[in-house]
Order: structure tokens, then sequence, then C-alpha cells
């Protein structure tokens, strides 16, 4: 065991010594998480809208004037489900139609978004509908009567797009050091006859191997370390879960790739 011990920071000492190996292994994955996180690809594009209708046969025309707006992407249900969807972040906005609209002069609307987390699809979205419902207020000729809309603010998981990255990057850094940490390094010790020196030596073939995967899953437990806090100071990623269980997983996921 004291002899796997030693053969293990000597092998990391060893990987550490490889400037490019540490560039790629540390450096690179910051350098990815750090140009896809300030460029921001999350901009508003195609807005996800869910649209109750309670009002029946009063709400269909709604619901299809919101089918023809080319900045909107319609997603009609019940009420329970389309909130499900909206707190899981799946809906930027959700327009309930009530079952009285259209009757007795009722004409509003209940609009539900999360201000904080979506602040410009919440104001977008709001122009938008209120556009589409002032354009059919116009068309017709029996009442100039402006719907008005009640926006309500709630509270949903507010994921942005380096909540995605951050795991992607992680992901590829555990494969990259899994599947050419150890690879390159063996072919490299092959080469310079190394492997074969170490017959002649009180060394046992499984403490070597031993001492490869450990130092490399010392460097993945950094690697995790560090882009994890570059990520959440950073980035503001928004971290949600067991780091030891995530830490796990991590060394579980570098063992199945050292093996391969």
């Amino acid at each position: 065991m004291k002899l796997t011990w030693i053969m293990t920071v000597a092998s990391l000492k060893m990987y550490l010594r490889q400037k490019e190996t540490v560039i790629w292994a540390f450096f690179f994955p910051l350098l990815l998480l750090g140009l896809f996180g300030f460029i921001r690809f999350d901009g508003v594009g195609t807005m996800h809208l869910g649209v109750v209708n309670a009002a029946g046969p009063a709400g269909v025309p709604i619901v299809e004037r919101f089918r023809h707006v080319s900045a909107l992407e319609v997603h009609e249900g019940t009420e329970e489900a389309e909130r499900a969807q909206l707190m899981s972040g799946e809906r930027d906005l959700l327009v309930i139609i009530p079952a009285d609209y259209g009757k007795d002069g009722a004409s509003r609307l209940t609009v539900l978004a999360d201000r904080e987390a979506k602040p410009r699809e919440t104001q977008l979205g709001t122009l938008i509908v209120q556009k589409v419902m002032d354009d059919a207020v116009f068309a017709r000729a029996d009442s100039l009567h402006r719907t008005t809309l009640d926006v309500r603010a709630v509270t949903v998981r507010n994921l942005t797009y380096v909540d995605f990255l951050l795991p992607g990057v992680l992901s590829m850094s555990i494969m990259q050091l899994g599947i050419f940490g150890v690879a390159f390094a063996f072919v490299t010790l092959k080469r310079r006859g190394i492997l074969r020196r170490l017959k002649v030596t009180p060394l046992q073939p499984r403490e070597f191997i031993t001492a490869q995967v450990l130092s490399r899953l010392v460097v993945v437990v950094a690697q995790i370390a560090l882009m994890l806090v570059f990520g959440v100071y950073v980035l503001h990623v928004h971290f949600i879960g067991n780091a030891m269980l995530l830490l796990g997983v991590a060394i579980l996921g570098t063992t199945v790739f050292l093996a391969m």
C-alpha cells in the first residue's frame, strides 16, 4: 500500500510537469466556460407561450391569433399541466383565458410570468399579448373595449444558458481525461522503455496501474472544484443538489473512461 501511494504521488508529479497536459486539463475548460458563458447565447428568440382556454369557443379566436405570431410558440393545455410547465421553466409566459371571458363585457386575461428570472421575456411577451388583444378589438366592429392583462409574478426554476453549459464542459473534461490522459501516458512510457524497466523493480503491475488511476482521479477532483468555483462565483451558475454526489458520479465516470 505504501508503494502504491508513493507511485501515485510520483505519477501525479509526472502528470503535472507536462505543461500541455495542465493546459488541456485546467485552462482549456475554463476558457470554454468563460468564452461561452460571457458571450451569452441565451438571448430572446422564439418565446414559449402557454395558453389555458377556459372560455371554450369564445377563446378559440384568441388562441388562433397567438398562433399567427411568428415570435410565439403556442402550447395549449389544461391549467394544471401548463402551470407545471411554467414552473419547470419550459414556458416563458402563461396566458389564462377565464371561463367568463366575453360574457357581460368581461375582457380580462391573466398572465403568469417570472419577472425576476426572465425580465426580458416577461416584458416582451406582455407587449406581444397586449398587441394581439388590441388588434382583436380593432377587428371587431361591435366593441372597442380594450382587453386588460392581469400580470401576476410567479417564481420558477431560474435556469439559464450557463446552467446547462457547465455540466457539459465538466462531462467533456472527464471524458477527455479518462480516454486520453492515461492512454497517451502509457504509450509514451512504452516508447521510452520505462514499462520494460519496471519489471526489474519491486513494483507490481497492479500497483503501477492503481497509482496511475488514483493520480487521474485527484486531477478530476481538482478540475471539478476549480470549474464549480469559477461557475458559481464568476458566471453565477445556480448549483442545485449535493456536491458530494456530483463528485461521486464524476469519479465513477472517470473510472469508466479510464477503463476504456
